[in-house]
């Protein structure tokens, strides 16, 4: 049986952004400090937008974590500047809307100045020379993601321009959260292995209950420490740092630092089953 595909010009179109825009160096940049720059491309490819806001909501109120102007400008952060200095998210339709809807499915939101209920907003988008935004907002492990994109005047609507709001939905909203996770998770990762008191905290609460000693010798051990630079910081001798350590792996039943870093991902993974995931 042979089928053949039907032509959908606006899938096409769609298909075109996307490969345009680089799906494959975004998605690569995920948990990079390349990772915004990479967004910032494929919203621009992908939705024409030339002011981008990325956002973080707290107690029903956004907090901006970054905004940039596509064009460099430095329009989008006097946007964001006006915005909140005026707290127009208090009577911004999209939150309210957000707020009532579905806690967790990513929402999608699109207003134009020819919308805008009260004199407030009205105002916000003739000042800014705003002719429409879009706000995306979607809950990940690290609380409600958003991303809001708008135009100017000068450009004119997203509709005018073609463009399929969904792409930044379902793909630019999706990674930005993954990107959130990932640095979140990382950062929480580093802690646990670079922070000789946060290992130490963790390791008391193993349920082998170690001496204080012994604690403290396997949390540089983890840190990378060697048994010289044990001896110094703990202010004992080389030798015992070795005792130390012989006496834990026996009766740990351990046979390396691989097996001491195995078993302390363990325990830390029983007292924070987020840690190491």
């Amino acid at each position: 049986m042979v089928t053949t595909s039907i032509a959908d010009p606006a899938r096409d179109q769609d298909n075109g952004r996307i490969a345009r825009a680089n799906l494959g160096g975004l998605v690569d940049a995920i948990g990079t400090p390349r990772f915004a720059d990479e967004l910032l491309h494929f919203l621009r490819q992908a939705s024409g937008a030339e002011f981008v806001h990325f956002f973080e909501m707290f107690d029903s109120r956004p907090h901006v974590l970054r905004s940039v102007s596509l064009d460099a400008s430095g329009e989008a952060e006097r946007q964001a500047d006006f915005y909140l200095s005026r707290k127009l998210f208090s009577i911004d339709p999209w939150v309210a809307d957000w707020m009532n809807g579905p806690s967790t499915a990513p929402a999608l939101f699109h207003f134009t100045r020819r919308e805008a209920r009260c004199g407030e907003m009205r105002n916000y988008y003739d000042t800014m020379q705003v002719a429409d935004r879009v706000m995306v907002c979607g809950t990940g492990e690290q609380g409600v993601s958003g991303i809001s994109i708008a135009n100017s005047v000068r450009t004119g609507t997203f509709h005018d321009t073609g463009v399929n709001l969904e792409l930044v939905r379902d793909i630019a909203l999706p990674l930005f959260m993954k990107h959130r996770d990932y640095c979140s998770q990382r950062a929480k990762f580093s802690k646990e292995l670079l922070d000789v008191r946060e290992i130490e905290r963790r390791m008391q609460d193993a349920p082998e209950k170690l001496p204080p000693r012994e604690i403290q010798v396997a949390a540089r051990i983890l840190r990378g420490i060697t048994a010289a630079g044990i001896a110094l910081d703990l202010g004992i001798g080389r030798e015992t740092v070795i005792c130390y350590r012989k006496r834990l792996y026996e009766k740990l039943c351990l046979g390396s630092y691989h097996d001491l870093l195995s078993w302390y991902m363990r325990c830390s993974a029983d007292a924070d089953p987020g840690s190491f995931n």
